[in-house]
Order: structure tokens, then C-alpha cells, then sequence
């Protein structure tokens, strides 16, 4: 098996330097054909595979130039979609859940997580779970 090299490295920091100077100026061209209201409420979708998503190229440049700490608001990721329409409506969710959100829980994110986590969470705090010690 062939380890991986500094060459290597060096090379994948090219290509993304490569590909990151292709987001931003064509970003750039779209961002010259807006206007300041239509950009502070723009969106982006990521149409990915499952298995890249943690550090995602698209989702670090789009992070930094909308300035969003995290997935959700601005930036949407949709893994395994190909159709736009589909990431339309998961758009259109998000928005929706946010407003959801703040009218019912005063918190933006809430709907962002599983309706029952909060729930859950304190539930498993304070039992103990039977799996754990199966008798036979």
C-alpha cells in the first residue's frame, strides 16, 4: 500500500486553492448582479455525497464569505441530491422550520434538531438503560 507523501499534500492544497479562486470569481460575477438586499438574504445549496461532508471544500468557502458559524441557515447541504427541485423544497423547509422555530421555541435552531432530542437527552441522564446489563 502506498502511503500518502508531502508531494501529495502539496498537491491537494494546489487543487484547492484551484478550485476555491473558481468559486470566488464566479461568485464574484453573481454577487456583482445583486443587490445588497437580495445578497444578504442569499442562500446556497451544496448538492454532495454522504462522505466528503465533514470539511467539505464548497461548504468551508461559502461559510467564510457568508460568515455562518455553521450549517443551516444560509448554507444548506444536501447530501445524495441531484434533482433542484428537491433542494428547493429542502430550502424552503429550512426557512419554513426556522420561522417554526422562533414562533413556538424563541429559538432559531431548535427545529434544526430532532423534535424529541431535548427529551431524550435528559431521559438518558437519569436511567439507567436495561441493555447494558441483559440478564439470561
Amino acid at each position: 500500500m502506498r502511503m500518502c507523501t508531502v508531494s501529495d499534500l502539496e498537491n491537494a492544497y494546489e487543487a484547492a486553492g484551484s478550485q476555491i479562486r473558481t468559486m470566488d470569481e464566479t461568485v464574484l460575477k453573481w454577487h456583482k448582479e445583486m443587490t445588497d438586499d437580495e445578497w444578504k438574504k442569499l442562500h446556497v445549496i451544496i448538492l454532495t455525497a454522504h462522505m466528503p461532508r465533514p470539511g467539505l471544500l464548497s461548504y468551508q468557502y461559502f461559510s467564510k464569505l457568508l460568515s455562518q458559524g455553521q450549517e443551516g441557515e444560509q448554507i444548506i447541504i444536501a447530501e445524495g441530491m441531484t434533482d433542484e427541485e428537491q433542494a428547493t423544497d429542502l430550502l424552503l423547509t429550512h426557512i419554513i422550520d426556522g420561522k417554526v422555530a422562533v414562533a413556538f421555541f424563541q429559538d432559531p435552531w431548535r427545529m434544526h434538531r430532532d423534535l424529541l432530542s431535548d427529551g431524550g437527552e435528559l431521559y438518558l441522564k437519569e436511567h439507567k438503560l436495561v441493555a447494558n446489563s441483559p440478564t439470561k
